[in-house]
């Protein structure tokens, strides 16, 4: 098929000028035959008034993101994020991500922990929102009573969490802290445990802030993760799944070389800051507490009048934060009856899903690896006979229409449509073109610059 839209030539233009071309919702190609319905460039702000952004706060701002010199900021309530890697200061795109709480009352460790077998000193260095904030801990190798017995060990040192109240379901949580050795003192630590420990049920994991690296996890942990920040910060995060009616009980403690934070103690000690706990089976971004839980609401990110046509090919850029809980969505196109649709989605952990939809019958889906933090770059193209996609420069899949793809006038971002599961991630370009490419084309568009 020969195609109206010559994007191997827009590709080559980017690799020229960068992204510029694609913010302008005017943009024309060079043939003048396909002007771009929609075109969002989404790394530092929404340009097109058509794309709708909301964010429920109730006028309270809880939610954060990273600038690009990787401190973390809090946006004003309802406004959209755009986002950075905090530790390479690459930007990712317009931050979208389902409703969590933070349960803790305070954002500190001055309610509702219990230090044992530690000293503890509030406001000692430059926390990751670059304020004068950040806690230290440190292990005591001599310890009197009656702050010293944690879980009934007198050897352990740290901090223990209390008052939480109890799991209502057998679901995952996540628990988060901040941390980073202490290189202004002379025994600097450089391991870290976190733990949900009730005297029922018990989970750890023991983290390496030297190489960045999960060293160990076991009992109710289900899943363990570190994420390298600015100014040699980490963020750790322990996932556990408690039992119905296991008191919530989040701790955190120092450990030595070997991994163990079961020992007579060092004096060493450890930089903390910003502890989370959230339902839910990954972490997601900061909220900050004072006094009460907060709760950040659902980012909701929509176009109601794409005005598609019998033809086009839709380009976007997108990745997921962590590994999906569920169907997490990062596009959804339908028509105002919903018997039309094209939708992209994360069918597991390591699988992406292209689906289509005419006259209420699924005309096939398509399938393309991805993994946590990947940005995707993905060309999906049909007429009234056929759709294809490509994904990463991958080979191009597609399938034969048995009904033409009409009237697709409703696009929503990162699972916004009602019932659709948030894709926790970024989306960073969409780009909505009323013709059909041909397949290499598809491919030469997906390829990386």
């Amino acid at each position: 098929m020969t195609s109206r839209c010559n994007w191997l030539a827009m590709a080559l233009q980017l690799a020229a000028i960068g992204v510029a071309c694609i913010s302008n919702p005017a943009f024309v190609e060079p043939d003048g035959e396909c002007a771009a319905i929609l075109a969002l460039d989404l790394v530092e702000t929404i340009e097109d008034a058509r794309l709708q952004f909301s964010r429920d706060d109730q006028g309270v701002a809880t939610a954060s993101y990273f600038d690009d010199s990787g401190v973390l900021r809090t946006a004003a309530p309802g406004a959209p994020r755009f986002d950075h890697d905090p530790n390479t200061l690459v930007t990712r795109g317009l931050l979208l991500e389902e409703s969590r709480t933070n349960v803790l009352l305070q954002t500190d460790f001055s309610t509702h922990f219990l230090a044992c077998g530690a000293e503890f000193v509030v406001d000692q260095a430059m926390a990751p929102d670059a304020t004068l904030t950040a806690d230290r801990l440190i292990d005591v190798p001599a310890c009197g009573a009656p702050n010293c017995d944690c879980e009934g060990d007198p050897n352990w040192h740290g901090f223990s969490g209390f008052g939480f109240g109890k799991a209502p379901t057998k679901e995952r949580w996540t628990w988060s802290v901040f941390v980073r050795p202490d290189t202004n003192t002379e025994q600097p630590l450089s391991r870290v445990m976190l733990s949900q420990s009730n005297r029922v049920t018990w989970g750890h994991a023991t983290f390496d802030l030297q190489r960045g690296t999960v060293v160990s996890k076991s009992g109710s942990t289900r899943e363990a993760f570190i994420q390298a920040h600015a100014d040699g910060w980490f963020r750790v995060s322990l996932v556990f799944e408690p039992e119905v009616g296991d008191p919530l009980s989040p701790r955190i403690y120092t450990a030595v070389e070997d991994g163990g934070y079961d020992y007579v103690g060092t004096g060493g000690s450890l930089l903390i800051w910003g502890p989370q706990l959230e339902r839910g089976a990954f972490p997601t971004s900061f909220i900050a507490t004072a006094g009460t839980p907060k709760t950040r609401a659902a980012d909701v990110a929509s176009v109601y009048d794409v005005r598609s046509t019998e033809q086009s090919t839709i380009y976007a850029e997108f990745s997921r934060s962590h590994y999906p809980s569920g169907d997490e969505v990062a596009l959804e196109l339908f028509d105002e009856f919903g018997t039309n649709m094209v939708r992209l989605r994360a069918a597991s952990r390591s699988v992406f899903t292209a689906e289509v939809m005419a006259a209420s019958s699924s005309q096939g889906t398509a399938e393309f690896p991805s993994s946590e933090g990947h940005r995707h770059r993905v060309a999906l193209a049909h007429d009234s006979s056929r759709w294809s996609i490509s994904a990463d420069g991958m080979g191009v899949m597609g399938h034969m229409l048995s009904e033409p793809l009409e009237q697709l006038s409703v696009l929503h971002l990162g699972g916004s449509a009602p019932g659709s599961t948030p894709l926790n991630g970024h989306v960073s370009r969409l780009t909505y073109v009323p013709c059909r490419d041909d397949d290499a084309e598809l491919q030469a568009w997906t390829i990386r610059q």
